[in-house]
Order: C-alpha cells, then structure tokens, then sequence
C-alpha cells in the first residue's frame, strides 16, 4: 500500500464498523466471517476497507487478532490494539469492540463539534480576507480588483485542500505519527489524559470476566 493510501479513517465510519463487529460476534458468527461483513460497510477501495482484508489475510495465515490489527497502525492504533489483546485473553471480544465503538463515535463527535464551532470564524476570516482588495475599485479598477480577488481566492482553495486532504496524509506516515505523539506526549495535561482513556479502555475490556470470575 503506497503513503497516500494509508491516511486514517474517518471516526463515524470506524465508529459504524465497531458497532458492526460487535453485533456480529455477539450473535456467534466466527470472527473471520464477522471481518468479510466489515469490508462491504467500510468500502473494499478505502483505506479501512484495505486494512480489514489484510487484517483477514493475516488470520487465515494463522496470524493472532491482535498482531493483525498491530500491523495496520494507519487504522488500529496502540489503544485498540492493547484493548483487543487484553479482549481475546479473556474471551471478552464483543465487549472489546463496544467499547471501542464508543470511543470511535466520541471522537466522531469531537470532529463534528469542532468543525461547526470553526466553521463560522473560519467564514469571516476567509470573507475579511477576500474583501481586502476592494478599495482597488476606486484606485486601480475593476480589472486589478477582480485579479486581487481571484488570486486570494485561489490561494485559499488550495490552502483549503492541503489542509484537508494533506494532513490527515503527512500525520499518517509512521515518523510523523510517532514525532507528533512524541510532541503531544510532552504536554502533561495530554499525557494524564491519554493514559486515563487507555486504562479505562483496557480495563473495561477486562471488567466483565473478572466479574464472571469472582462470582
């Protein structure tokens, strides 16, 4: 798979998949075929669609769950992959992939906030900055106010399009990631955060055998 095919997926879709291979294997269907149903709901040409056939080859190799997942880190970071290891030592799968689900959605969710929160700021700065050029009506005329207009114009679209489309691409990469982690982790507040979201994922995996064992 070339770098430009390994960017993240989305939340929501991730989101759906987990929701979707929790049904599954709480209804007992066997976990490769639960993974071939995934693959028509994410998408066969998407990068999480690539990702769960490789994942299903993997199996068929004799490859362990957790070790598959490790080797898609583009769409299963450390935190689901611990979460899905500490999952197939208990027997606790479905539980596993609920929780995760939910930790998908919630990051859907964050998305879909700050996006709306930054949409109309975003609107007044771009508007501001178009509208700049316009005393030129008056100074040198339409011509070189309408040139002014178009090549801020542009300039924004492209800016737009890098933005969306190039960074989830760059953070993609395996030493991007792992400098930005790295960056991220140094902020106490983030780390103390990371670290309290990974234990309660990990343990609410591991919550309900121990409750089965204790009885």
């Amino acid at each position: 798979m070339r770098w430009w095919q390994r960017r993240p997926p989305a939340p929501g879709k991730l989101a759906q998949c987990y929701d979707q291979w929790a049904r599954q294997l709480s209804s007992g269907v066997p976990l490769e075929q639960a993974l071939d149903t995934l693959v028509p709901i994410a998408g066969r040409k998407t990068p999480l669609g690539r990702a769960l056939l490789a994942c299903r080859r993997d199996l068929a190799d004799g490859l362990p769950l957790p070790q598959a997942l490790a080797r898609q880190p583009h769409v299963f970071d450390a935190v689901a992959v611990a979460v899905i290891d500490a999952a197939c030592h208990t027997g606790n799968l479905p539980a596993a992939c609920t929780h995760l689900h939910m930790r998908a959605q919630s990051a859907a969710q964050v998305r879909t906030g700050l996006r709306k929160a930054l949409a109309y700021p975003m609107f007044v700065l771009l508007s501001s900055w178009l509208l700049m050029p316009l005393p030129l009506l008056w100074t040198a005329g339409p011509g070189a106010c309408a040139m002014a207009v178009g090549s801020r114009l542009a300039i924004a679209v492209v800016a737009g399009v890098v933005f969306a489309r190039g960074l989830p691409l760059l953070l993609a990469q395996p030493r991007v990631r792992s400098w930005s982690l790295r960056v991220w982790a140094a902020v106490p507040v983030a780390r103390l955060l990371a670290e309290h979201r990974r234990l309660a994922l990990v343990f609410g995996a591991l919550a309900p055998e121990i409750g089965r064992a204790h009885v």
